[in-house]
């Protein structure tokens, strides 16, 4: 999927919720799972997360976009 395009990046968190990072705009987002059971509202996506990173967040834990945030490619 795509993130969805706009003026400002999208953030993203870690399964408790903490922010990790923000991902551009239109860049495209690798989605594990569109409705994740864990974190309603959430989809957890995958890489290129990790080189957005903001913080000490690990993908052993997830990371998670709003889903409203993502559009189809």
């Amino acid at each position: 999927m795509r993130v969805r395009p706009g003026r400002v990046d999208r953030k993203f968190y870690d399964r408790n919720g903490h922010a990790c990072g923000a991902i551009p705009a239109n860049m495209v987002a690798v989605v594990m799972n569109r409705a994740a059971k864990e974190k309603p509202g959430f989809s957890r996506i995958y890489r290129p997360a990790d080189i957005y990173l903001d913080g000490e967040c690990q993908d052993d834990n997830g990371y998670y976009l709003e889903t409203s945030n993502l559009v189809p490619l």
